[in-house]
């Protein structure tokens, strides 16, 4: 066997063992990536927060244009922001909810959110498109799932 073949060997090998290290693994704790996907269509359609909270800043494109998404949720009739800064052109929006932690997984990214008494976990989630249907990706989705539940004395 020549240098190329082992070449080849090694690096099938290591194609082989490299889905075992992505998906459903266990978010490193205290990573921070720089930018935290939100969508991602293509190469030219992702919107990223680059805060380290998601009520701190608006989420951007790429290429730094902002692209103005505000989320809200209303606990015994008080609004709470849990997407989107405080304020913009003057404006005001409701006080923010506190962000308890953020997981960036290969296809997902999941905020978890706290505020009287309720806890909001909101995921993001782009599709995997497999090799054999690049058909689908004209197709630009994103799903946002949210749950949430009441918290009694911290008890979950």
């Amino acid at each position: 066997m020549g240098v190329k073949s082992w070449f080849v060997v090694v690096y099938c090998v290591v194609l082989a063992l490299l889905p075992c290290q992505g998906e459903g693994s266990a978010p490193v704790a205290g990573f921070r990536p720089p930018a935290v996907p939100l969508i991602n269509w293509d190469p030219y359609m992702n919107i990223y927060s680059f805060s380290d909270k998601l009520t701190d800043s608006w989420p951007v494109l790429w290429t730094g244009t902002v692209k103005a998404f505000v989320g809200m949720l209303r606990i015994d009739g008080v609004a709470y922001r849990f997407m989107g800064p405080q304020s913009q052109d003057g404006g005001t929006l409701p006080d923010p909810m506190d962000q308890i932690s953020v997981k960036v997984y290969p296809t997902q990214t999941e905020y978890i959110f706290s505020k009287a008494g309720v806890q909001l976990t909101l995921t993001f989630t782009t599709p995997k498109i497999a090799e054999s249907t690049y058909d689908y990706i004209s197709r630009p989705i994103t799903y946002l799932q949210y749950k949430s539940r009441q918290i009694i004395n911290n008890i979950q």
